[in-house]
């Protein structure tokens, strides 16, 4: 029974997060990559096939406001379920997984799109992410955007000298320097900015000395549901067993009642060991007493 129930649990898992990755997978690049909520850094610039062609002012599909109320379902659902703490932890690390690969890998591909404001913008949207996750007790769930992170630090930065490039490899550290090549010969230079000049990026691509240097992150498998590890057994100490009368339930009020039982009779062994280990405590001292206080013969 124990297998067939875990079996169960892991089913219903798999089929909810790959509905809830269907969903998220969709609103990732709208609302993080293409949004832009900071008022006064808005830029026009697009990378789609015949953008200029098309209004580049519409509002992306999905907005950050989407996409943490996404979140915000998950996470009142779990909870009104009542799930372990270590199954919350596990779905939201594996859809801000999905989140930061995603983000990440459709930045990186992007031609005339790259600035120093959209980096603000996104970096904007990615604090949004983080204050989301410290609110909800789950500060380790921002470590799945690191590479987003650096990607739009990067975008930034200054990059007008060789020194300036050893600056973004210390800060932009998990980057590889294929990636940063890459982020850099897509960069989009502003009008107020000096241009990338030859040499730096001379010095750039000589940091990548491996063809086989990792460029694009391993896509998230929308068909997997992650990792799972099944919680703890919970340690019951009593059960209401009350059902309210209109609730024809015969069979659950039963299985309340034994386990209800079964609690009772455990905390009770529980207390009587721990006073039966106190008697045997109490009756150590007194034979030491006994033996301190005996008249020397």
């Amino acid at each position: 029974v124990k297998h067939d129930l875990e079996s169960l649990e892991f089913n219903i898992y798999h089929t909810w997060m790959k509905v809830l990755k269907k969903k998220l997978h969709k609103m990732i690049i709208p609302a993080i990559i293409e949004s832009q909520s900071l008022p006064g850094f808005i830029t026009n610039e697009s990378n789609r096939f015949l953008g200029k062609l098309l209004q580049s002012n519409s509002a992306p599909a999905y907005s950050m406001d989407n996409l943490l109320s996404l979140l915000n379902s998950v996470f009142r659902a779990m909870k009104a379920f009542y799930l372990e703490d270590s199954i919350l932890t596990q779905t939201v690390t594996e859809l801000l997984r999905l989140v930061g690969v995603t983000a990440f890998n459709d930045l990186l591909m992007r031609r005339n799109f790259l600035s120093w404001k959209r980096g603000l913008q996104i970096n904007y949207n990615i604090t949004r992410i983080e204050e989301w996750c410290k609110s909800h007790d789950m500060p380790e769930g921002t470590l799945q955007l690191e590479h987003l992170m650096q990607a739009t630090k990067l975008l930034q930065l200054k990059k007008a000298t060789l020194n300036d490039i050893e600056i973004i490899q210390d800060i932009c550290w998990m980057l590889s320097p294929n990636q940063i090549q890459k982020l850099l010969n897509q960069y989009l230079v502003a009008d107020y900015e000096q241009p990338i000049n030859g040499e730096i990026m001379k010095a750039v691509a000589s940091r990548v000395t491996e063809k086989s240097d990792v460029l694009l992150l391993q896509a998230v498998d929308m068909d997997d549901s992650g990792p799972y590890e099944i919680a703890e057994p919970r340690a019951i100490t009593a059960l209401e067993t009350y059902t309210p009368s209109w609730l024809q339930t015969p069979r659950l009020k039963r299985l309340a009642e034994i386990v209800s039982a079964q609690a009772i009779a455990q905390q009770e062994k529980l207390e009587y060991g721990n006073a039966d280990e106190f008697e045997g405590q109490d009756d150590d001292i007194l034979e030491a007493d006994e033996t301190a206080v005996e008249p020397a013969q």
